[in-house]
């Protein structure tokens, strides 16, 4: 394979992982440091959309935008220093409709606690990490899930996959390029989930 196809085909991953792990059209606020967090939730209003990211952000500075209840959709994407612990603001926004994390190395063990917590989030993207157990766990404790996205996801097996049976609410998951996910785990889960759809590839 040459190095041209090799660029193409990253370029066109990139470009799958960036359209199905987004927040999706519209205007929004990009905050790229714990300062610039700190500056926008000192602000008289918030903006309903945030795109957070970079290395300068950290969980203490997510948790500078608790309790806003302009919030509706947050991006979290390529936050090295974020564990997942500052997620907890996400559960104390009254009016949360979607979140999209896009490669953040999520430690924290209670990271996912924000999905079981809201009553409004109908939309979670994850893409380009490493769920446990509890995260899982905590994700299929949600009652307002309606679309699932799951891409290049590490962690997801038979039986992490079978827990997401719970999700009575959910219309829509994908599960895109997860190692450790074969065809029968998704016949399994479509059995339990017979009102939603599933659509599962494997690009590489």
């Amino acid at each position: 394979m040459s190095l041209r196809t090799v660029a193409s085909s990253l370029l066109t991953l990139g470009a799958v992982i960036v359209a199905g792990c987004g927040p999706g059209a519209g205007s929004q606020d990009s905050l790229g440091s714990d300062s610039a967090i700190s500056h926008a939730a000192g602000a008289h209003a918030v903006a309903r959309r945030l795109d957070v990211h970079g290395p300068r952000v950290t969980d203490d500075g997510l948790m500078e935008l608790a309790g806003r209840p302009e919030i509706e959709r947050i991006w979290i994407r390529g936050t090295p220093n974020v564990t997942g612990a500052g997620f907890k603001a996400c559960g104390t926004w009254p009016n949360l409709r979607s979140v999209s994390l896009l490669n953040v190395p999520i430690s924290d063990a209670t990271a996912f606690e924000f999905v079981t917590r809201s009553e409004t989030l109908e939309e979670l993207k994850v893409c380009a990490l490493q769920l446990s157990q509890e995260h899982v766990a905590q994700i299929a404790e949600s009652d307002s899930l309606l679309e699932l996205w799951f891409q290049e996801v590490e962690g997801l097996d038979a039986e992490n996959l079978l827990r997401l049976g719970k999700l009575s609410t959910l219309r829509s998951l994908s599960i895109v390029d997860c190692p450790g996910v074969e065809p029968e785990d998704i016949e399994a889960l479509q059995a339990l989930l017979p009102a939603c759809p599933i659509h599962y590839k494997m690009l590489k």
